[in-house]
């Protein structure tokens, strides 16, 4: 498993890859983490490719909708104790989410300075809710 410390700035550099230990042991959610690494490589790779920005956050908006959704209704389904706080932690992305795209369609920053933004929050997201937040679901659902 990754950790927070000097290394993850190299690693905050490179294209990321699914890797079978990340898995949450259910399909469904596995593939939309995989979905996140996709969004995540797109815009780690913004100075390559043109970037829709409206797009790319309105795409994290239909992704947490979704995801967030199912998530929670298996914890629940479950019975998982940390549903509470898990929900918590999406509610936080949300309104992170939320603050941006106000915040761009409003005063629209350069694009390098939006998308490395939202490539820092994804990544530290990737690293802290889903490869450990999410693995103490693992065994439940």
């Amino acid at each position: 498993m990754l950790e927070w410390n000097d290394e993850y700035w190299r690693w905050d550099l490179e294209t990321l890859e699914w890797q079978n230990d990340w898995s949450v042991g259910n399909e469904t959610l596995d593939a939309d983490h995989r979905r996140l690494i996709g969004i995540i490589n797109q815009v780690n790779a913004y100075e390559t490719y043109d970037v829709d920005i409206a797009r790319l956050l309105d795409e994290l908006k239909e992704y947490a909708r979704l995801h967030f959704a199912i998530e929670e209704e298996l914890m629940a389904a479950a019975g998982f104790d940390g549903l509470g706080s898990h929900r918590a932690e999406h509610q936080d992305f949300v309104n992170w989410l939320e603050a941006l795209q106000l915040t761009f369609s409003h005063a629209q920053f350069s694009r390098s300075t939006i998308l490395d933004r939202v490539n820092e929050y994804l990544r530290a997201w990737l690293l802290k809710h889903i490869l450990e937040t999410d693995k103490k679901y693992v065994g439940h659902i």
